[in-house]
């Protein structure tokens, strides 16, 4: 839930932070598609995932179909490296993607692991490349990452 709340967050950023990118890992891009997800791989019935959903909504005060931060992304005016692990157990990997797809200034980079690695090599290679790349001033940030893979755009 960590990058879905960063995303969120930064809709409206406190005046006095200077952002300069952000990086999210394992973030999906819909809550609802990550339950469906997970109950679909746990082999839940679909009238107890709807109970369930329906109980959660009401606790919560809202429901979660509206929390999609794929709908966020693209207006956010921040660099953003969206990382996830090819084998994560919990979020698709095509959440990543569409966190990135309509947001000319993010990055979709997928590393060898699973959910949520901070201690992945790869993963903090990348970390640093992108933070490095911030800093160059000649060129687009992407041309300068690192960690790029054949699924980047």
């Amino acid at each position: 839930m960590g990058g879905s709340a960063i995303i969120h967050a930064l809709q409206t950023p406190p005046k006095d932070i200077y952002i300069q990118g952000y990086i999210t890992d394992g973030t999906y891009s819909e809550l609802s598609s990550l339950v469906e997800h997970v109950a679909e791989s746990i082999h839940m019935p679909t009238y107890i995932q709807i109970l369930g959903i329906d109980i959660v909504n009401w606790w919560v005060g809202y429901t979660i179909q509206t929390v999609r931060p794929k709908d966020i992304t693209p207006a956010l005016p921040y660099p953003y490296l969206a990382l996830h692990g090819s084998f994560d157990h919990l979020a698709p990997i095509f959440s990543a993607q569409e966190l990135t797809k309509k947001n000319h200034n993010a990055l979709f980079y997928h590393y060898n692991g699973g959910h949520d690695q901070p201690e992945n090599k790869h993963m903090q290679d990348c970390v640093l490349s992108f933070f490095e790349s911030l800093q160059q001033t000649k060129e687009p940030w992407q041309h300068s990452l690192s960690c790029s893979n054949d699924n980047n755009h």
